[in-house]
């Protein structure tokens, strides 16, 4: 780095950046140095890297200047340090990232990060997870955009991220530290508990920072709590660690594996977390160890790439479009050739199903309740085979599944010998508030049919 860039840097810092920026941040309301003092500041540095370039060449006359590198690392880290001193956090990041960004050189974005760093060490913000976190976040785009992975930048990431670990740790350690263990569950869920720690575990979510810083600060929560509580108490307040039952399910995996011999005490624990969470979007290398874990329905439906749907009332058979109508029917065995289903998976357990012989869709018909009424009837043959799809809700009961739709409230289901006609063994739907009553029918056991594609 030739101090002629340092030069050109702050002139250009001085002269159009900072001019713009002071505008951006009283636009804000921000705090801020007033113009006068922020120009004065650097007029200043800039006439004193002048004064000393004309001493330099005094001295050499007709020679060339040389400058060690540590000197002008030196020089830029003055500069940009002096730059931010005055401001608060949030406009000190926002001058510094238009410096740096103004160049792919990874010594002035470490010179950078590293003063904005030291900057939040001073004003006592590295206790807040929220700042660490965000910092973090920043570094790490940094690095992957340069494309780095040695050096100086990196090391000052690992810096942060230790700081980050070790400090989310201790406040979600605090969760598993209560007065009692008893309704810990809803304890947990209540948002006006634990504010600080859920406020961590929102900027932890997987899907923004990654699974495996969580699973770092997860290893350190738990290498302090067992220091203090029992592992059994622990168990009961593991929901504590997730606001969603991804990041439930995570912690429950973690603990698991640090304590092989809680299987059995975990094991209802995680199945239902593995049925309410968003399997979709966890990491492929949890799916190894929850497999113990799902339900057979469950697992089919995320195995497979094509399934049969069989109702469990007695031996009524597989689903299936009706062989005289565009009604949804069941039947036998014999023709299950008939009854395979690709499928799409979409977030939160919703599916839609179409079938590979007929190469409709399973549709459920709202329209016509009763003339122009909105609520469904106790039951109704409203499931058809259609070219236009409907998104069915999977609740997993057990190893079987029940489909609903998405509102929640109509249930498909099979096996009643009074909604059938002749040949055809009609399905159809139940409200949703007699499905306890009528759980037998409207219970299904998906089954692997792969090799029918």
């Amino acid at each position: 780095m030739a101090l002629q860039y340092i030069l050109l840097l702050k002139f250009l810092f001085l002269n159009a950046v900072l001019a713009r920026n002071q505008n951006v941040l009283e636009a804000n309301k921000r705090e801020t140095v007033n113009n006068s003092t922020l120009l004065e500041v650097h007029v200043r540095l800039f006439n004193d890297l002048l004064a000393k370039d004309a001493a330099v060449k005094d001295k050499n006359i007709g020679e060339p200047i040389t400058v060690k590198t540590h000197d002008c690392i030196d020089e830029l880290e003055d500069v940009l340090t002096t730059a931010v001193q005055d401001y608060d956090w949030w406009s000190a990041t926002y001058l510094i990232k238009e410096v740096v960004n103004n160049t792919q050189n990874a010594t002035v974005h470490y010179i950078g990060y590293k003063v904005l760093w030291r900057k939040l060490i001073t004003d006592k913000l590295q206790y807040d997870p929220a700042y660490v976190i965000d910092f973090y976040s920043i570094l790490k785009n940094v690095t992957r955009d340069l494309g780095t992975r040695t050096g100086p930048l990196i090391a000052l990431e690992t810096e942060v991220r230790a700081q980050l670990v070790e400090r989310s740790a201790q406040l979600l350690e605090v969760t598993l530290h209560p007065a009692n263990y008893n309704n810990i569950n809803a304890i947990c869920m209540n948002t006006s508990n634990y504010e600080v720690a859920r406020r961590i575990l929102t900027q932890l979510d997987a899907t923004k920072m990654g699974e495996h810083i969580f699973e770092e600060i997860l290893n350190v929560t738990f290498d302090a709590v067992e220091q203090l509580e029992s592992k059994v108490d622990t168990v009961k307040a593991l929901n504590c660690l997730g606001l969603n039952a991804n990041q439930r399910l995570i912690a429950h995996l973690m603990f698991l594996q640090r304590n092989n011999d809680l299987h059995e005490l975990l094991y209802n624990n995680i199945q239902q977390l593995v049925g309410s969470c968003d399997l979709n979007s966890l990491a492929p290398k949890y799916w190894e160890r929850i497999g113990a874990f799902l339900p057979t329905s469950m697992e089919v439906l995320h195995n497979s790439s094509a399934v049969c749907i069989h109702n469990v009332t007695g031996s009524f058979g597989y689903l299936s479009e009706c062989s005289q109508t565009s009604l949804m029917c069941t039947f036998q065995n014999g023709y299950k050739y008939r009854s395979a289903f690709r499928f799409e998976r979409l977030l939160g357990n919703r599916y839609i199903f179409q079938s590979i012989f007929w190469q409709n869709y399973i549709k459920l018909e709202n329209s016509g309740f009763n003339g122009n009424s909105t609520v469904p009837p106790a039951f109704i043959k409203n499931i058809y085979g259609s070219a236009t799809p409907s998104v069915w809700q999977a609740v997993f009961v057990g190893n079987n599944v029940a489909l609903v739709d998405p509102s929640m409230r109509q249930y498909l289901c099979g096996g009643n010998q009074s909604m059938w006609s002749n040949a055809e063994q009609y399905v159809y739907s139940r409200r949703a508030e007699d499905f306890q009553l009528y759980q037998h029918e409207c219970l299904w056991l998906v089954e692997d049919c792969s090799d029918m594609i």
